[in-house]
């Protein structure tokens, strides 16, 4: 997050500069967010830390018409169905949260 950013500030503007998707082409589900806590080792220092990755389930308006443009941290996009994604993901705590995505999903 940046300086005085909240964490669903940081969401939108960090699903902007990685997707090229601002929040006026999404459906956020406000009420409802999975954080995931696990420690990676930073490539520069060989440090380990923890990490807070915070997650919002939104709906993408018109998925036709608004285009996914990754930036140049990513190198492959591509849209999956559920078991699809578990497992292409292998971390439990990650497939865990999209089983709970799904489950709100089929409640809304």
């Amino acid at each position: 997050m940046d300086p005085g950013e909240t964490d669903y500030e940081a969401a939108l503007r960090e699903t902007k500069e990685e997707a090229g998707l601002s929040d006026t082409v999404l459906t956020v589900v406000n009420d409802f967010k999975i954080e995931l806590r696990y420690n990676v080792t930073n490539h520069r220092d060989g440090k380990t830390r923890e990490k807070l990755s915070t997650y919002w389930l939104a709906e993408l308006l018109k998925p036709n018409e608004n285009t996914v443009v990754m930036s140049d941290e990513h190198q492959d996009f591509k849209w999956l169905s559920l078991n699809e994604a578990k497992n292409l993901s292998g971390f439990k705590d990650f497939n865990e949260a999209l089983d709970k995505c799904h489950a709100k999903i089929k409640e809304i």
